[in-house]
């Protein structure tokens, strides 16, 4: 136990602010971590954990504050919801229906003549090149919206 003669009510009231500030220092303390810089194969990545192939490009160390009850009462939901997929997935199911067949649907009238403007117009554009007007422009694209409504 700290007592403190002579100093008065003052220098107590100090002290037990010394004290209280040092708790929330404590209890908010954040904590260090080391960062590598690594090339491998051309490529850069930022990891927490040493380089595999040779030393790194650079280190330092960054603050990485606490996580909060909140954030992780969250995580743990989360990966309790992972291992319930997982579970589901890893089960045969039972009187499973066969593969479906797909059908494709058209919001054309004519999917064949919108598909042939398509094409005439993307020969078109090719042909023209990178100067095309935009009379071609038009034209083209009147083409295509006549055909494809």
């Amino acid at each position: 136990m700290l007592t403190l003669q002579g100093q008065g009510k003052h220098m107590r009231t100090d002290v037990m602010l010394a004290v209280a500030l040092m708790a929330v220092i404590s209890a908010t303390q954040v904590q260090a971590q080391q960062v590598y810089k690594c090339v491998e194969g051309g490529r850069t990545e930022y990891r927490s954990m040493p380089c595999e192939n040779g030393p790194p490009v650079r280190t330092w160390d960054v603050e990485v504050a606490p996580r909060s009850a909140d954030i992780i009462a969250n995580e743990q939901r989360i990966d309790a919801m992972r291992r319930e997929v997982a579970a589901r997935q890893a089960q045969p199911r039972q009187g499973s229906r066969p593969a479906a067949t797909m059908i494709h649907f058209s919001q054309h009238r004519e999917p064949e003549r919108c598909a042939r403007a398509k094409a005439q117009r993307d020969a078109a554009y090719r042909n023209a090149g990178h100067r095309r007007s935009f009379a071609l422009s038009r034209q083209m694209d009147d083409l295509v919206y006549d055909a494809c409504k």
